[in-house]
């Protein structure tokens, strides 16, 4: 914004027509964006064919951004989940993988693009550090209001990202081990005494609800430590 403000946009962004008449971005939707933003009357851009391929502008795209910018897990995820849409298989590892970095084979690639399928809200928090990529992939795999409920839930607790990994993992496995889904854990009577307790301290019951949790996953180990407590 402070760039266009002091000097305006030096490269023109590309728009496309579609069948509705609107002007869609295919380059510079941020440039468009901050224009907007500060409040620009108009904007000079250059207009592709109306009948140009969509695939033809993501490429565009692809090679306008990948040269100069550092892409994150979350941005390559849905850069990965786009091409697979747009083009076959062997073109996607031939023609682009390399560039991102991404092997054509193993677990990764289909790692990446169930990161791409979430929504912005989980894209940014795993851009910014709030979960880790081992965390999203389990909430890939989640209902969206399991996911929406785990991560209110974890922020809601002051967890950082290594204890909402612990504690998304542990939900995770729970609802595997036990066939349950995975918010019976979060909703039953047990959990809701430690999470609607206003009394305590938010740090203590953010601990108690990850021993809860400890207790279900390991209920013998949890017995010995109590069996232990008590005799001292």
């Amino acid at each position: 914004m402070r760039s266009i403000e002091q000097v305006g946009i030096l490269n023109p962004p590309i728009v496309q027509e579609r069948a509705s008449g609107e002007l869609t971005p295919v380059l510079g939707r941020r440039r468009l964006q901050a224009a907007s933003q500060i409040g620009l009357a108009k904007v000079e851009v250059r207009e592709v064919p109306v009948d140009m391929p969509e695939n033809h502008g993501f490429t565009m795209a692809f090679w306008d951004n990948v040269s100069h910018r550092e892409l994150n897990s979350a941005c390559v995820g849905v850069i990965v989940k786009r091409l697979l849409e747009l083009f076959p298989r062997s073109v996607v590892a031939r023609d682009f993988l390399p560039t991102l970095g991404v092997p054509p084979l193993g677990p990764r690639l289909e790692r990446l693009s169930a990161l791409g399928s979430l929504e912005d809200k989980f894209l940014e928090a795993l851009a910014i550090g709030r979960i880790r990529e081992k965390t999203a992939l389990i909430l890939s795999e989640l209902q969206p209001e399991e996911r929406a409920t785990l991560l209110e839930l974890t922020e809601g607790l002051g967890f950082n990202a290594n204890k909402k990994a612990e504690v998304i993992g542990e939900l995770f496995d729970l609802s595997i081990f036990h066939a349950r889904p995975v918010l019976e854990f979060v909703r039953s009577a047990e959990a809701q005494a430690v999470l609607t307790d206003l009394q305590i301290p938010l740090p203590e019951q953010a601990n108690r609800f990850r021993e809860l949790l400890r207790s279900w996953k390991y209920p013998e180990l949890s017995g010995r430590e109590g069996k232990s407590r008590t005799r001292k």
